[in-house]
């Protein structure tokens, strides 16, 4: 793990650490530089696919690529049925995890939505940097209970065993942020290894950019759910201009657990009109909050129409405005044999903010 630097002594003494405050450290950094400076140690991280060698590289990716990764996490998060975070003795892989965005994020997720971090019992960093390993070991270390075991794996992917995956926890959680699409290894042989590890519950949570559909990118990140052989409990893909700030994303969940309740996206091209309500009700079916809009676009039928639903999202968020774009998705309840349809704001404005109150 990282000591005696700077970072180090100031990211061990911040109170209720967290990926929000990491972000905002690096962004203090970052924007104290000269924009030359921030442009050169930008072009150095080749979009984020070079390895990182120096310490302000590491704080420029977090700056640079750090909402983004953030992002694409919780719209997959968003999606894994909750009975599944509530496991009381979970492990965690983070594979080809750089400064472990993954992981924090899934720390903050945890909070943020009232489940119980010390059901993580043990997390596998995976990582080809020694450099920025370390930076992952630390920021993880700060993160998490010390009850939870942290193990650092400084190797390239081709270079895994199944002894460097074993885990012998009831569910493992394994992470693939941006990373899948890499070309520097085989995903044959990943997938041959972990399940060669042979985990009697796993969950896999794959984000990273959406190429299109006949990339060989994006054939990659496709390919690899069908080389685990798992089914795929959720999967969204947004092109440019359909999502926030102008991003893509690919984001598919598979696993060998059978939930509860299934989700699938149906469409992104409603739009609020109008709130109809300001009253927050419990949303059961998502363990959201939600609130009465009235929306415009084409319902579950393909078919123009103006309806008032309920538009559910994550609890405290803020109340959409009018003209943000709802995704809808479909949802069935296996055990109640029940299904229904649920809409999630997407705000592509970063600077968006809650509309004021009326008097």
């Amino acid at each position: 793990m990282e000591q005696d630097t700077c970072h180090s002594l100031k990211i061990q003494h911040i109170p209720d650490m967290s990926f929000q405050k990491i972000k905002s450290i690096a962004k203090n950094f970052c924007r104290n530089l000269p924009e030359y400076v921030r442009d050169e140690l930008y072009e150095q991280l080749e979009r984020g696919c070079d390895l990182i060698t120096t310490e302000p590289q590491l704080q420029q990716y977090i700056y640079s690529f750090g909402n983004m990764h953030e992002a694409k996490l919780n719209l997959a998060f968003d999606n894994v049925p909750k009975e599944i975070f509530d496991y009381k003795d979970i492990a965690v892989i983070d594979y080809g995890c750089g400064q472990a965005m993954a992981t924090m994020v899934l720390a903050d997720y945890f909070k943020e939505n009232n489940y119980n971090i010390e059901n993580i019992k043990s997390i596998n960093l995976i990582e080809p940097s020694f450099r920025v390993l370390e930076r992952a070991e630390l920021y993880a270390y700060c993160l998490y209970p010390q009850t939870t075991k942290i193990k650092t794996i400084n190797k390239f992917m081709d270079d895994l065993t199944k002894e460097d995956l074993y885990q012998e926890h009831s569910l493992v959680i394994h992470l693939f942020s941006n990373i899948l699409d890499v070309e520097s290894f085989s995903l044959e042989q990943l997938a041959d290894t972990i399940k060669e590890s042979k985990y009697q519950s796993e969950l896999f949570i794959c984000v990273g950019p959406y190429f299109g559909e006949f990339s060989e990118r994006q054939e990659r990140f496709d390919y690899f759910s069908e080389l685990l052989g798992y089914k795929t409990i959720f999967s969204q893909y947004y092109s440019k201009g359909e999502w926030q700030n102008n991003w893509t994303c690919s984001a598919k969940i598979l696993s060998n657990i059978r939930p509860n309740i299934e989700f699938a996206p149906v469409n992104c091209a409603n739009r609020v009109k109008s709130v109809v309500s300001g009253t927050l009700k419990e949303f059961p079916e998502t363990n959201k909050m939600s609130i009465r809009a009235l929306v415009e676009g084409p319902d579950e039928n393909g078919e123009m129409s103006e309806r008032i639903v309920f538009v559910g999202w994550k609890r405290d968020a803020p109340v959409p405005e009018i003209g943000c774009r709802l995704q809808m998705t479909h949802w069935r309840n296996h055990d109640e044999a029940t299904e229904g349809f649920v809409y999630t704001p997407i705000i592509l404005d970063e600077d968006w903010k809650m509309p004021e109150k009326e008097e």
